[in-house]
Parts: C-alpha cells; structure tokens; sequence
C-alpha cells in the first residue's frame, strides 16, 4: 500500500484515507498526480467530487484503480480508472432512495467549474473523468 504526499493536505487525507479503505476489500490503488500547490478549489467541493468518484470506483473494481489528477494551467483534469469485471454494480446501499446521489453530486460540482462528467465503460474498465476550470 502506498500512500501519496502532495503540496496539498486535503488531498493528501482524501486520498490516502480511500487507499487504506481499498487495501482492506484487496483493491490496489494507484496514483498519478501532478500539482504545483494547493488547489484552488473549495474544501467541500473536492471532498465531495473526489469522495464520491473514487468511492464508486471501488464499489465497481475487479482489483484495481488508477487515479489521475493533473493541473494544467486553469484547469485541474481528474480521471478515475477502475477494473471492471463486466457486472455494474448500480448500489450497495441498503436504502435505495440514496442510489444515485453521490452521482448527482459530482455533476453539480463540475457544472459549478464549467465542466461535465464523462463515464465510459468498456469490456475491462470504467473510466470517470472530468476537467474542473479553477478561475
């Protein structure tokens, strides 16, 4: 298990804290993450956003998870790549009138820094990705 140190804390703490959380259900996460500072973007928009997208890559992966999170001038491109093995998971939750919100949530946020969401499924790999503007 390899836990990630960057310039930001709270993406240290999100990040690492969904890594232990992996480790116990033998879900490898990987990571690839280029910041210069701390990101400018609000604290409960990028636990929330981050959260939720890994949380969903974990309940979905075959063993798994590449996240990539890269700062390019305005624009902070976050990508979250889970192995899939062919069964979607749509809830694990046990009330299901929930289902769905943490996906709601996401596209809030991304609608709030002038972005989408984009989820792709193939036969091996569910693919989240979004690129947030940070004015």
């Amino acid at each position: 298990m390899n836990l990630i140190h960057t310039p930001d804390d709270l993406l240290n703490i999100i990040i690492n804290n969904k890594i232990i959380h992996a480790y116990k259900k033998h879900i490898q996460i990987m990571t690839h993450i280029q910041i210069s500072n701390t990101i400018k973007i609000d604290q409960y928009d990028l636990t929330t956003l981050l959260s939720n997208m890994i949380d969903n890559a974990i309940e979905n992966s075959s063993g798994s998870i590449m996240i990539k999170i890269i700062e390019d001038g305005p624009y902070l491109h976050i990508s979250i790549q889970n192995s899939f093995a062919g069964t979607f998971t749509t809830t694990t939750k046990k009330d299901k009138k929930y289902h769905g919100v943490g996906l709601k949530s996401i596209e809030n946020i991304c609608k709030k820094y002038c972005s989408s969401l984009n989820i792709s499924i193939n036969h091996d790999n569910v693919v989240m990705e979004t690129s947030l503007y940070l004015k």
